[in-house]
């Protein structure tokens, strides 16, 4: 007999239990759902193409625009630890 009919637990499906690991390497290697690559396709391409150096060339780059901005801007602030 059920107390509450909205207190039963859900019980995840065998989809919903695999963990979600390929999402960031996607982003990183700029991979779009239309090149239809399997998700293991995607880890193995994660891990024979440099994704660190990848990730370091994104940073110098955002931080060469962080340092091109106006020294008044709060994102500029915040990243130097200037905030009043």
């Amino acid at each position: 007999m059920q107390a509450n009919p909205g207190s039963c637990t859900h019980v995840p499906g065998e989809k919903a239990k695999r963990p979600q690991n390929t999402l960031l390497p996607t982003r990183i290697l700029v991979i779009l759902r239309s090149d239809r690559l399997t998700n293991d396709d995607v880890m193995r391409r994660a891990v024979n193409s440099g994704m660190t150096t990848r990730l370091h060339q994104r940073r110098a780059r955002w931080l060469g625009h962080m340092r091109r901005m106006d020294n008044e801007r709060i994102s500029k602030e915040a990243l130097y630890g200037e905030l009043p």
